[in-house]
């Protein structure tokens, strides 16, 4: 039986959880945040998808607020996309990454949501994204 998008699928969305209803301070979700895997949905440009190798041709799903920026839309589990990509048939793959990867291939900050629409979700603007980056260590060859 399919859990219901109301359970808590994972670690991440237990610390969301705890972070939204104050009995943990931010600062510690974020820190867990930036190491751990969130979902996502991607749009396959090749028209097909491999699910082991991704073609490196892939659009994560990006959408625009309403004053006009861009979004990018990433969930700490599958289960939770689920609604969210229903009417969007062309994202209807994703990638499962680590936090931290998403924010070093972005071409610069931007606002991302993280579980939209959902009541343990969580915005970051342009700016605090901004300052996710800046926290990154250099990466290793």
């Amino acid at each position: 039986m399919p859990a219901s998008d109301s359970e808590i699928q994972n670690i991440l969305e237990q610390k969301l959880a705890d972070t939204l209803a104050g009995k943990a301070p931010v600062e510690f979700f974020m820190k867990y945040l930036m190491g751990a895997q969130v979902f996502m949905p991607v749009k396959d440009e090749t028209g097909t998808t491999d699910k082991l190798q991704p073609s490196g041709r892939v659009q994560p799903l990006v959408v625009e607020d309403e004053e006009g920026d861009e979004v990018l839309i990433l969930f700490t589990s599958q289960v939770l996309a689920r609604e969210f990509v229903a009417e969007l048939p062309d994202f209807k793959d994703g990638l499962l990454t680590q936090f931290s990867q998403v924010l070093r291939r972005l071409q610069g900050p931007i606002n991302i949501s993280l579980n939209p629409a959902h009541e343990i979700g969580l915005d970051l603007d342009a700016a605090e994204v901004a300052e996710l980056i800046a926290t990154l260590p250099p990466e290793t060859a």
